[in-house]
């Protein structure tokens, strides 16, 4: 998250982004503050309508000046939402009316419409010098925010109070590690609200954070208490969540600025001393250091999930192959998304799957599902080889939506495949024929490393450029000592590599080659490799990045490659494009992935 600088009080780290939490509540009375130093202006329509939210939202604030753009479950290209024209930071919106708040730039209070167009609502009345970079409005229209320095507080603004004329009134919240105790920052890259506390995932530290109020959120809280809890179990580790939310159906959500990747995450007894954790779905997601996030609920969405087998009966080692249908019951509610979970028998084995959004972690099927409008379904399929002893195989899949479920009952399909061995028949003697030497085994449990490689459509001479490489491990076992290499263009001059933490890279001349450490099932990690183009580039040119280790299970999606036009010194500055599609290529040839050029 890239911090403001304002004028209001210290506090301590955390990021940007919520979505409100807990039931409607009747606004309390606007507390006592500090001294008031108003120079506030007064309130006004903003200039657009807002935001519309009939499903589930999600939406990512990025850069500076600030793009809002909408993300699609699955997705790491971003839809924008209007120009981006002003730089504001810890974003939340306001289910009461429809609108994101966040703080602008000159310490001021901001309002978003669902245009991207934004309002300046006046300066706040309380401190100086403070840097706020998170924030979440609670049910009500109560917007808590903090600050990255070190006092350890909390802020409130009461939304729904009209006069904004002698200035923002804000409500200071001193944090401390128990009642009483010693002062703690929230120290999260982000926070969202998750009933009536306040949650994040706190940087590079693998802990979450709760922040605990002596009151109500739309109470009079006078203090707050930051536990913090062990995310490594769920997989949430060395991630610096620059956006949270909470999604309709309850659980949080987080986006980690260095790989885009977008956590899930379930939180049982989320008030208890020990609370449980649970890793529902990792999914793509675009990355970015200037990032922040919040989400609005929509309505309910009924989800039902049917599983079926074929062959059923299955023989001994036959291949099965299984059809898990969501089917969207709702009457008019869109769903924004879901995820489909499968835990396959250890007694399947290859299993396999070729459906978009799904992929294997060990025996673990997760698919992440994009918008399924009312009435609609959508099917995905895998392919398992069955035990070679006769018997029967039990499994379940479960659909989870991004919205509440008020019809949990359906969520789950199980399904029985009696293994039999069928009827003998007659066959004749086969000639006997030498049987070839055993060959070495092959191990159980391998890697399979997946490269995908993307660059802008278009480039200019004498200007740089970004690779950006994502490196996947879909098998069931990790990988350890992997290597990366890339040979750059000759219309680039001079490179540089951005790695996350455990991947050494080199660069002799233009040959970019990185080891990759440990890579576990499940997992991916991104290298961005910038160039600086010679001054007479031209004309296309492609490169391609591969991916090698010794123990893969399948070698053919270990390369990719990316194209880019260049443009000559003087043709002008290129058209904003992103990438949109995907061509696929021959067995054992790179994936070359081109990008559109929408509005060139």
């Amino acid at each position: 998250m890239r911090r403001i600088t304002m004028r209001t009080v210290g506090i301590a780290a955390l990021a940007g982004a919520l979505i409100a939490g807990g039931l409607a509540a009747t606004p309390a009375a606007s507390e006592p503050v500090g001294p008031a130093q108003p120079q506030g202006s007064a309130r006004v329509a903003a200039p657009g309508d807002p935001f519309a939210c009939p499903s589930s939202r999600f939406f990512l604030s990025q850069g500076s000046p600030t793009q809002m753009s909408t993300l699609t479950p699955g997705s790491d290209e971003p839809t924008e939402i209007g120009a981006a024209t002003r730089t504001y930071n810890a974003i939340g919106y306001n289910e009461a009316d429809g609108f994101i708040y966040a703080i602008l730039s000159n310490g001021h209070l901001g309002r978003i419409d669902g245009e991207g167009n934004v309002e300046d609502l006046g300066q706040l009345t309380d401190g100086n010098n403070a840097t706020f970079n998170a924030g979440a409005v609670h049910s009500g229209g109560r917007y808590y925010f903090v600050t990255t320095n070190a006092n350890s507080a909390l802020y409130r603004i009461d939304l729904d109070d009209p006069n904004y004329a002698d200035g923002i009134h804000t409500l200071r919240i001193p944090l401390f590690d128990e009642p009483g105790g010693n002062p703690r920052g929230a120290l999260s890259a982000d926070v969202t609200f998750l009933g009536d506390d306040l949650w994040g995932e706190r940087s590079n530290s693998d802990q979450f954070a709760r922040i605990t109020l002596d009151d109500s959120p739309t109470g009079s809280p006078t203090f707050g208490v930051v536990d913090l809890f062990n995310a490594a179990p769920v997989g949430v580790v060395d991630s610096e969540s620059g956006a949270a939310w909470t999604y309709a159906n309850g659980n949080l959500g987080f986006s980690d600025n260095d790989t885009g990747d977008i956590y899930q995450v379930r939180v049982d007894n989320p008030t208890a001393a020990t609370p449980t954790f649970t890793l529902v779905a990792v999914s793509e997601g675009p990355d970015s250091s200037v990032n922040d996030g919040t989400a609005c609920r929509g309505g309910d969405v009924d989800l039902a999930i049917t599983k079926t087998a074929a062959p059923s009966p299955v023989t001994p080692g036959g291949v099965i192959t299984y059809t898990l249908t969501v089917e969207n019951l709702s009457g008019t509610n869109d769903s924004s998304g879901f995820v489909v979970s499968d835990t396959v028998p250890a007694d399947l084995t290859n299993l396999s799957t070729s459906s978009p959004g799904c992929d294997f972690a060990g025996q673990t099927l997760t698919c992440t599902g994009g918008a399924l409008p009312a009435g609609d379904s959508v099917a995905f399929e895998y392919t398992a080889d069955a035990p070679g002893a006769t018997g029967s195989v039990v499994n379940a899949a479960t659909v989870t939506g991004n919205e509440r479920d008020p019809d949990a009952d359906n969520n789950t399909s199980t399904i029985t495949v009696p293994v039999a061995t069928p009827a003998p028949t007659p066959t004749p003697t086969p000639t006997p024929t030498p049987s070839p030497a055993p060959g070495p085994g092959q191990p159980s449990a391998r890697p399979d490393l997946v490269v995908r490689k993307t660059a802008p459509a278009q480039a200019q001479a004498d200007r740089s450029v970004t690779w950006r490489i994502v490196v996947r491990n879909r098998g069931n076992a990790a990988s350890v000592g992997a290597v990366l290499t890339d040979t750059l263009p000759k219309q680039v001059r001079s490179s540089r590599v951005a790695t996350p933490k455990g991947v050494r890279c080199t660069v002799a001349k233009r040959n970019v080659r990185c080891e990759l450490g440990t890579i576990a099932p499940g997992k991916k990690l991104v290298v961005k490799i910038t160039g600086r183009l010679s001054p007479n580039a031209k004309g296309r040119m492609t490169n391609t990045a591969r991916v090698t280790d010794a123990q893969d299970s399948n070698v053919r999606n270990n390369s990719s490659a990316a194209t880019t036009r260049v443009r000559p010194v003087g043709a002008g500055t290129p058209c904003r494009v992103g990438v949109a599609s995907t061509a696929v290529s021959p067995v054992g040839a790179p994936q070359v992935r081109t990008a559109g050029r929408a509005g060139c």
